[in-house]
């Protein structure tokens, strides 16, 4: 998304060398003790300026309870007790992972750069150990991802896997540049669509001098069962929403499985007419196409809200409808978007142009109601948001709330949550290190866990925070 994805694109490119890995994790990856004998993640390089390639980026939890997390490092799964860490020789394609995604069967899907890998439970445990296996595919399009090669001949991949999705029949879609890949979620294949080409035709008209330029941001599937597209064409052209319609997700012509003899010109026409009649682009209802999202959420009343460079829309199965005009939200590239217990809307807005954020905004529906027009207040670090780590620029990267209704807010500021009444900031007195932090993750017990840069992870009981980092430069 122009001021937003292209900066965060180029710090995901930042990755170790690539290695097409297909074997099965045979055991746990021992890590070093810290020294106070508790379970840590060891960070290896200590605290550098701009650790872009040593950070704690994703996380979820599994049915199991197990928690997983990706980052520049490998894949930590954290079981209550300690911590393992996995990484190419345990069957991952590189160890920078950038995606991480549970399916409905329960398994887990780690996007990288390179590829992508399936961690199976049942298999595992069938086995006792651990068992990854690689997502063949074959070259796409744009010559981004290629499937068993060795060390020696692999090619520069441009790309990591940047977008993971699965629809309502269990299929697994990802993205990686501007190709877009399907697998059923059970065979180990991922079938190259046809998304690739049509949105290669469509950059021609942009003149993007590199492949990094033009690339898909975000997926999501509606409710009529479309998948919707979103586009970055960072400065050399405008980001674009396109929708496969659901009833032609599965053509023929989409999943490049049809006959046509794509050298015969007539076949060749007949082909393209097929994919060009499963896509259209998304206007808003002032017919404006030039819109991209990057966050999706449908909440408790069935409203679908997207985060923009420019705001926040709803989506209503055709149009994008933008929320507001001409404020600050409006203004904004909303990043992350939560609604709370009591029904409110919380966005937290990334940076713009001037690597600068404008805070968070909450909405109160109910107070809309009441006074007729939107009830909209803005949170900046003046009003004392998350302002206590290296940055102080009103970037924000993640919301949630804990039990006890307290919403919780992390950004390049650091953490902080808000009771109702006012904001209170960790510092390093409550054994935070004051860095940029990328995500939240609240898990089933009412903890919340956040991950940062320097491998910084942290988790809040209810009572105290807990830092598993420790830092060991040089090992």
């Amino acid at each position: 998304m122009y001021k937003l994805i292209c900066p965060l694109l180029l710090l995901t490119a930042i990755t170790s060398p690539f290695c097409s890995q297909n074997k099965v994790a045979q055991n746990s990856s021992s890590l070093p003790a810290s020294d106070d004998g508790k379970p840590k993640i060891i960070n290896p390089e200590g605290k550098t300026p701009f650790p872009y390639r040593h950070s704690v980026d994703q996380g979820l939890q599994d049915k199991s309870g197990n928690l997983w997390f990706g980052t520049s490092d490998g894949i930590f799964r954290y079981d209550g007790r300690s911590f393992t860490n996995y990484w190419v020789m345990d069957g991952l394609y590189t160890d920078h992972v950038t995606r991480i995604l549970a399916d409905k069967a329960g398994n887990i899907w780690f996007g990288a750069h390179g590829g992508i890998v399936r961690y199976d439970p049942e298999a595992s445990a069938l086995t006792g150990t651990l068992s990854f296996s690689s997502v063949k595919i074959q070259a796409g399009n744009g010559g981004f991802l290629t499937d068993n090669i060795s060390n020696l001949d692999a090619p520069e991949i441009r790309n990591p896997i940047t977008q993971m999705m699965e629809d309502r029949h269990g299929a697994i879609w990802f993205g990686a540049g501007y190709n877009v890949y399907r697998t059923d979620g059970r065979s180990g294949a991922a079938i190259t669509t046809c998304v690739g080409d049509f949105l290669k035709r469509e950059k021609v008209q942009y003149h993007c001098a590199n492949p990094e330029d033009f690339s898909v941001c975000c997926m999501y599937e509606d409710k009529q069962g479309n998948i919707l597209i979103s586009t970055s064409a960072c400065s050399c052209g405008p980001s674009v929403s396109y929708r496969l319609e659901g009833s032609r997700a599965t053509h023929p012509c989409v999943l490049n499985s049809c006959n046509h003899d794509l050298h015969k010109p007539q076949e060749y026409a007949a082909h393209y007419k097929e994919i060009d009649a499963s896509f259209s682009k998304i206007t808003s209802e002032d017919g404006n196409t030039r819109i991209a999202f990057t966050t999706v959420l449908e909440d408790k009343a069935g409203t679908v809200w997207l985060g923009t460079d420019s705001g926040a829309y709803k989506y209503d199965g055709k149009h994008f409808t933008r929320f507001t005009k001409n404020d600050a939200l409006s203004q904004s590239a909303v990043v992350a978007i939560y609604e709370d217990k009591k029904g409110n809307i919380w966005f937290a807005t990334g940076e713009d142009v001037h690597f600068q954020g404008h805070g968070v905004f909450r909405y109160d529906p109910s107070a809309s109601v009441k006074a007729g027009s939107p009830s909209i207040s803005q949170f900046t670090t003046k009003d004392g948001l998350c302002s206590k780590a290296i940055f102080t620029n009103n970037i924000m990267t993640a919301i949630s709330e804990d039990n006890a209704g307290r919403v919780w807010f992390a950004g390049y500021g650091g953490i902080c949550y808000y009771d109702g009444k006012a904001f209170r900031n960790f510092t390093k007195a409550d054994n935070f290190n004051e860095q940029p932090v990328n995500f939240i993750l609240k898990e089933k017990t009412g903890s919340i866990w956040f991950g940062a840069w320097e491998l910084g992870l942290y988790r809040y009981d209810g009572k105290s925070l807990t830092s598993f980092t420790e830092n060991k430069p040089g090992l």
